[in-house]
């Protein structure tokens, strides 16, 4: 389930808005109590679901707005792409699935402009990309 593994770099979370849009579109919109019960069924919680993930579900749902989300999620998703496809050709064999966040993180706290883009009452934050930092050595 694409919420359970909810990848920044991978279509995961767009996926996700990409469902809930076309649901919506056909008139066939997906309540939180469906998704809900859904994780409770596969999972039995929601215990093993990133706090990150459930927390930009929820605010998914209170934007209503799933089209736009959609596509400002799909651009940061290409951007995370991005960012670590330059990383690995810098520094070599050093990406691997533990520390693709740690390096994401420091992209986006180091290297990217945050832009806030509001839809009713929530945030979501978009990065646009600065310069590269010349090298990140991660731990692990």
């Amino acid at each position: 389930m694409k919420l359970k593994s909810g990848r920044k770099y991978k279509n995961d979370l767009s996926d996700i808005m990409g469902i809930l849009a076309e649901h919506e579109k056909c008139k066939k919109s997906i309540t939180w109590e469906r998704i809900d019960q859904a994780v409770n069924n596969l999972y039995q919680s929601w215990d093993s679901i990133p706090e990150e993930a459930k927390s930009f579900n929820q605010n998914a749902f209170k934007t209503g707005n799933y089209g736009e989300v959609f596509r400002q999620v799909q651009e940061q998703e290409r951007l995370s792409k991005n960012m670590l496809v330059r990383f690995q050709q810098e520094n070599p064999q050093t990406v691997i699935e533990s520390n693709v966040e740690t390096i994401l993180d420091y992209y986006n706290q180091e290297s990217l402009t945050n832009r806030v883009v509001r839809f009713d009452g929530s945030v979501f934050v978009v990065h646009q990309p600065n310069p590269y930092p010349n090298s990140l050595h991660p731990q692990g």
